[in-house]
């Protein structure tokens, strides 16, 4: 990665845009007289060092790229000052790095990506995770369904137990034809009971949840869609490492040689956040009670609509095979 680029863009993170910034930038960017870097800039800073930016960083730009107010619940946060941008002076090496080998294909798949990704936030300001903590509390169902602890495990007998057409057995199908594991990775082995609450109910929720939302939110489970499912998930609880995901997926596309490419992304990205501001709470769904019903069911009785993809599901996997 050139030195140039990269410390201009170090220094454009340390710049705090407000709302009507942010909305008027994304605008600027589909009208193609914008500078995506920037609004990557913006993206980053929030996931980064101000957490508590997060809604107001994403709601801005979806207003700006759509043209018309998320709506969503609101989220109040009172925004403190940002860390010390020095402090990121271990994060830059490792994430230019990982920018670099995803430019080279050099990736060896979803699990690194993942891997590299959770080790970029291993690398954030120490009061990061404090703040992040707070900025969770602040999004529809999370204090409350927080206090309730830990969820209990998922169990694949019963999920296999469920009538033909219903959540479970979709669930139950997805994991076995796929070889997922129950809850995407082991929360043991993570760790996450050892984590500060919320941290220890936001992460295991959100990775026992994810293929669950996959199925039930309309996200198939190809390249573009993990990345509208990212959006998603950040939009209903502020999720740090959806948000430092999607930072470092808006940093590589900015920098990426192809003009359109920003504009391919954020039209997912905008898309799945509007989706998860506007949808129903589902870190609160209680999944165990509704296994045996159908998921049109589900969603008719919750208010969900599924996903709305501006593109076909397997638009990446499709291009790749072009090639």
């Amino acid at each position: 990665m050139d030195a140039a680029i990269t410390t201009a863009f170090e220094q454009a993170v340390n710049r705090d845009l407000g709302f009507d910034e942010v909305r008027a930038l994304a605008q600027a960017i589909k009208a193609g007289t914008g500078e995506p870097r920037d609004l990557a800039a913006a993206f980053a800073r929030a996931a980064f060092l101000t957490p508590e930016t997060l809604a107001r960083t994403y709601d801005a730009a979806a207003e700006g790229w759509f043209g018309e107010a998320v709506n969503g619940p609101s989220i109040h946060l009172p925004v403190l000052d940002a860390a010390d941008p020095a402090k990121l002076a271990d994060l830059w090496p490792a994430l230019w790095a990982f920018a670099d080998d995803s430019a080279a294909g050099a990736m060896s798949g979803a699990l690194e990506v993942t891997t590299r990704t959770a080790g970029l936030s291993a690398l954030l300001p120490p009061e990061h995770g404090p703040r992040l903590g707070q900025a969770y509390l602040a999004y529809p169902m999370v204090q409350e369904s927080a206090a309730k602890g830990l969820p209990p495990r998922f169990d694949l007998e019963v999920l296999k137990a469920c009538p033909a057409n219903s959540l479970g057995r979709a669930f139950y199908d997805q994991i076995i034809d796929n070889s997922f594991d129950l809850e995407v990775l082991d929360r043991d082995v993570l760790g996450l009971a050892n984590l500060p609450a919320p941290h220890d109910f936001i992460n295991t929720r959100m990775l026992q949840s994810h293929d669950l939302i996959h199925l039930l939110a309309g996200y198939e489970v190809t390249s573009l869609h993990e990345v509208g499912i990212s959006a998603f998930q950040l939009a209903q609880c502020g999720h740090g490492y959806s948000a430092v995901f999607l930072a470092v997926v808006s940093i590589n596309t900015s920098l990426a040689p192809n003009p359109g490419a920003f504009a391919f992304l954020m039209d997912i990205i905008l898309a799945g956040w509007t989706h998860g501001r506007r949808a129903p709470s589902l870190v609160s769904l209680p999944w165990e009670e509704v296994w045996h019903r159908s998921m049109d069911d589900i969603r008719q009785s919750i208010g969900l609509k599924p996903f709305d993809s501006p593109y076909p599901a397997d638009i990446i996997e499709q291009l790749r095979a072009a090639a």
